[in-house]
């Protein structure tokens, strides 16, 4: 069975929290009554996890390299002696 757009949309309505009360009411009534639209939405759920968790090691990733550029090379060692002494205070 095909999954329309517009019950993925109401899918992440549902998971976002935005839906309308009346809309959700209906929503949840239908995932207890529709088991493939209850499978749908948790594997949207499961999507998002997984979106979430590349972007905060797409961050980490980029934050780690800014550290490594401002504490390992040698032309920023003013800047290096500046911060480590707001920590010595």
């Amino acid at each position: 069975m095909r999954t329309s757009l517009s019950e993925i949309r109401l899918g992440e309505k549902h998971l976002q929290k935005t839906l309308e009360p009346g809309e959700s009411l209906v929503f949840q009534a239908r995932l207890i009554t529709e088991p493939v639209l209850r499978w749908n939405v948790y594997l949207l759920q499961k999507v998002y996890g997984v979106l979430a968790l590349r972007q905060r090691n797409m961050v980490k990733t980029e934050m780690e390299a800014i550290h490594r550029r401002l504490f390992t090379h040698p032309a920023k060692a003013d800047f290096q002696k500046q911060i480590f002494q707001h920590f010595k205070s």
